[in-house]
């Protein structure tokens, strides 16, 4: 149809060339021939305008759809208009300007619809709606029966549909596919009955869309366009939750010659729809299909990632756990990559109970940081390393409560008569080894422990001691309470509750852990959170395996009557809430949370340091304070203001939420034993050979020394890396 133009003009151009040169003769021929070179300019330069322009064009929407669809490959939602590669908003913005050159130098020219069309469908594609919507109504305006009419109405719909206009673009598709039946062009009225879909269903029509995409697939000729229209269909049906009917409108798109992502899309939501109604087998079926055809095997790890999620799902654990690693290895660093990662690990924590495993799935699904899954992996790796850390640290103290009475391995402070060397070299021994020991529980015994003064002993060149002012006292570890044991085993278990109840979320666990803190020791803090939190997780249990949560409110509210946990306790048990008086703090605290939303930090601290000083005895103070500490770690880098403003919130304001918040900012080490008020810290340095050397012993003295003494045998309740029930 444009090739009709170029020829009309080329002949116009022609013959007004020869029949000027007929006429003027040759006494004008240089004028003439003048004349000729600058109309033959002009058209060079039109024609160039509009090709460069549609060049262009066509280079810009490619680079557009290849963005679209490699973001549906991806599983993410398209790309806006602003986020269209760069490259080809710069493509587009020259198409806008060459095609406004045209419509300026040539207006009268065949090409004005061209230029019109390509400017208007430049704007829809870079989001200027407005503008195209212009350039269309221009174009209808000036070619209301041109050969570019249906295509200016159809983007004009288009235009309409993005900027909301539900009405105008409801008639503007009816009048479209009318308008297209009569000129006998199936396609554009089809495409116009699937906007039209869309748009009722937007505006929660289902029944009406899913009437429209039917009219489209009967209509058009065009299996690309049916098989869309069909997979809409689907979709329509699967957001009703109607999967019956959705399974054979997704299996039917397999009819029409649908391109590889809606191929690879339908029938993966028709296996899905068949997991959905627990139909394994026909979910297994269709995903095997699906792998067998060659037009989707750029999609094939993300088939296998479904056919894995189904098999976890109907129970075969092993077989999914095996896919599951496959994927992971494969193809890491990749969004099915991680997402097997994530999916192994969730699959081993929550079925499996193999906590180090998991962990391990975990990081290697945080590894892809373009993920959108790697902030969840990162929190249940995160959960895991804290469930490690406090278990860990649990059997330590549990190991050495569980030899606390056994007398012969914790050492006194004895008057003896004067013993050989050996024995205080022994000592000396027993002093490396203990001192080796890291952690809570080490320091705890540590401190108890007292070395005799270096000038205690005295060793001759020949070996024998002379110690006539020698100390003959016998320095020893003295024994750790068991009530302060309780108190870190307790500190412990109210960590592993709130690690399983908050982050892994395996209520089983913690109903045991808070019930095992409860048991030991009375946090006046942590217990009434503890509290609550059993008595939800037995009010949530329909098997009622854990009790009733009603004695458990009603010890929570008489128990802690302050707590913030004791109103939510009372409001359970039925009690009318408490009344509330209008707090003044409160219009102060919005008032710092607005600077806090404008990034003004520091006036956010001094309003919320005014809140604490002035309002001591309102919920907003504990509030307040903590979030000063959050502001001086997270947003001022500021750890050591960050810590005092934590360690105030537990000391000021104990039986609340904040304090128990607080507390786990705050690094936990259990209270020393003081050590005997009449004993000497003094430690011996350098290497143990080298003690040895100085005190120039022989070989049969040091093979006699107990070097070997067997540590007491671990007591912990469960092995690190298995869930704890």
């Amino acid at each position: 149809m444009r090739s009709q133009h170029y020829s009309r003009l080329a002949l116009a151009v022609l013959f007004t060339c020869l029949t000027g040169i007929g006429l003027s003769g040759c006494s004008v021929f240089s004028t003439v021939g003048g004349w000729v070179s600058d109309g033959y300019g002009d058209v060079v330069a039109y024609f160039n305008a509009y090709y460069n322009a549609k060049r262009l064009f066509d280079e810009a929407e490619t680079e557009i759809l290849s963005s679209t669809l490699s973001a549906r490959s991806k599983g993410q939602d398209l790309p806006e208009a602003s986020q269209i590669p760069a490259s080809a908003k710069q493509k587009l913005n020259q198409v806008i300007d060459k095609c406004s050159n045209i419509l300026s130098f040539y207006p009268q020219s065949a090409l004005v619809d061209d230029a019109l069309l390509l400017i208007g469908k430049s704007y829809y594609y870079m989001g200027e709606y407005a503008r195209a919507e212009r350039k269309f109504s221009e174009l209808l305006a000036q070619f209301p029966s041109g050969s570019l009419s249906l295509q200016g109405q159809l983007w004009l719909l288009k235009t309409l549909d993005r900027l909301n206009s539900f009405d105008d673009a409801l008639r503007a598709g009816a009048s479209l596919a009318n308008d297209a039946k009569k000129a006998d062009e199936p396609n554009i009225a089809a495409e116009a009955d699937t906007i039209v879909a869309s748009l009722l269903a937007s505006n929660d029509q289902p029944e009406q869309a899913i009437a429209q995409y039917a009219n489209a697939v009967a209509v058009s000729d065009d299996g690309v366009l049916r098989a869309a229209a069909q997979t809409r269909i689907g979709d329509l049906y699967f957001s009703l939750q109607d999967y019956g009917k959705a399974i054979p409108s997704y299996l039917k798109v397999r009819e029409f010659s649908p391109g590889p992502y809606v191929l690879y899309y339908s029938q993966m939501q028709a296996a899905r729809s068949y997991r959905i109604r627990k139909d394994y087998d026909s979910t297994t079926v269709v995903l095997q299909d699906l792998m067998k055809d060659y037009r989707v095997q750029d999609f094939l790890p993300a088939i296998r990632l479904e056919l894995a999620n189904t098999m976890a799902e109907r129970g075969r654990i092993s077989e999914a756990v095996d896919e599951y690693r496959y994927l992971d290895t494969t193809f890491v660093r990749t969004d099915v990559g991680a997402k097997a990662a994530l999916e192994l690990g969730i699959l081993l924590e929550k079925d499996l109970g193999d906590f180090q495993n998991a962990r391990i799935a975990f990081s290697h699904a945080a590894m892809n940081t373009t993920s959108p899954l790697v902030l969840e992996a990162q929190k249940r790796a995160s959960a895991l390393n804290r469930y490690f850390q406090l278990h860990g640290e649990y059997g330590k103290t549990d190991s050495v409560l569980s030899v606390s009475d056994v007398d012969s391995l914790w050492l006194v402070k004895v008057s003896a008569p004067s013993k050989p060397v050996l024995d205080s070299l022994e000592r000396r021994l027993d002093s490396l080894r203990f001192s080796a020991t890291k952690g809570p529980v080490a320091a705890l015994i540590d401190s108890t422990h007292v070395s005799p003064p270096n000038d205690s002993m005295h060793v001759s060149a020949s070996g024998d001691s002379v110690g006539a002012n020698r100390d003959t006292s016998t320095f020893v570890i003295r024994k750790p309470s068991k009530d302060s044991l309780n108190v870190v085993l307790a500190s412990y278990s109210y960590g592993l509750g709130e690690v399983f109840y908050s982050e892994l979320e395996i209520p089983d666990s913690a109903f045991f852990w808070y019930n095992h803190a409860l048991n030991l020791h009375i946090d006046s803090t942590k217990a009434p959170g503890a509290l609550f939190v059993l008595a939800q997780i037995a009010e949530a249990d329909s098997g009622k395996k854990y009790g009733s949560g009603k004695p458990v409110y009603e010890r929570l509210a008489k128990e802690f009557p302050k707590s913030s946990y004791a109103e939510q306790a009372r409001i359970a048990l039925g009690y009318p809430p408490t009344p509330v008086k209008a707090d003044p703090a409160e219009e102060v605290f919005a008032h710092a949370q607005s600077l806090i939303d404008s990034a003004q930090y520091l006036p956010a601290l001094d309003t919320l340091r005014m809140i604490a000083d002035r309002f001591p005895k309102s919920p907003l103070a504990a509030k307040s304070r903590y979030t000063m500490g959050w502001l001086y770690e997270n947003r001022l880098s500021n750890p050591d203001s960050a810590l005092s403003q934590y360690k105030q919130v537990v000391e000021r304001y104990k039986s609340t939420a904040y304090a128990n918040a607080a507390l786990r900012r705050i690094p936990q080490e259990p209270p020393p034993v003081a050590a005997p008020a009449d004993s000497l810290d003094k430690r011996p340095t350098g290497p143990l050979n080298q003690q040895l050397q100085n005190l120039k012993l022989n070989k049969g003295d040091i093979d006699s020394l107990d070097l070997r003494r067997k540590a007491p045998a671990d007591s912990t309740a469960a092995k690190a890396g298995k869930r704890i029930e």
